[in-house]
């Protein structure tokens, strides 16, 4: 779970962020209005509530864990968005 939510949480953030300004690329506009929707909030919404259910009757090492995988998962998801931002390629 702790690998999984930060792609769900951060796009919808991003989406809501991103549908005040809009897009004139029908394909881009289509991703923000995917993301921000109110359905996809009610996913994440369930995916946050699911994360802290599991979480809760996690032992500290396990919870340490997942946090790990969190921070991984979410700064994956920064070097994605970086790159885009700043128009870059992936290195391979």
């Amino acid at each position: 779970m702790g690998a999984l939510l930060p792609c769900y949480w951060i796009n919808w953030r991003v989406g809501k962020t991103l549908v005040e300004r809009g897009s004139p690329d029908p394909l881009y506009q289509r991703w923000i209005d995917t993301y921000a929707s109110e359905e996809f909030g009610a996913i994440v919404s369930e995916v946050l509530q699911l994360t802290d259910r599991i979480g809760a009757n996690l032992g500290v090492e396990e919870r340490e864990r997942m946090r790990q995988h969190f921070l991984t998962g979410a700064r994956y998801e920064w070097m994605f968005w970086e790159m885009g931002y700043r128009q870059q390629r992936w290195p391979i």
